[in-house]
């Protein structure tokens, strides 16, 4: 099991392979509160100024 800190500072979209860490993981909380469930890890969309908590 693992606890995930995602954070975009940026203005822009980045897409990260975050599959290392595992297949998916669950949402926790994130900045914009309009995400829930489980996320794909290999191809993670962050959006500008979004902050993720994931656990796997």
């Amino acid at each position: 099991m693992f606890v995930l800190a995602v954070l975009n500072y940026g203005a822009q979209d980045h897409t990260l392979d975050l599959s290392a860490f595992g297949a998916s993981a669950a949402v926790l909380i994130n900045t914009t509160q309009d995400r829930a469930g489980t996320l794909d890890l290999s191809a993670l969309a962050v959006r500008p100024h979004e902050g993720l908590l994931l656990r796997g």
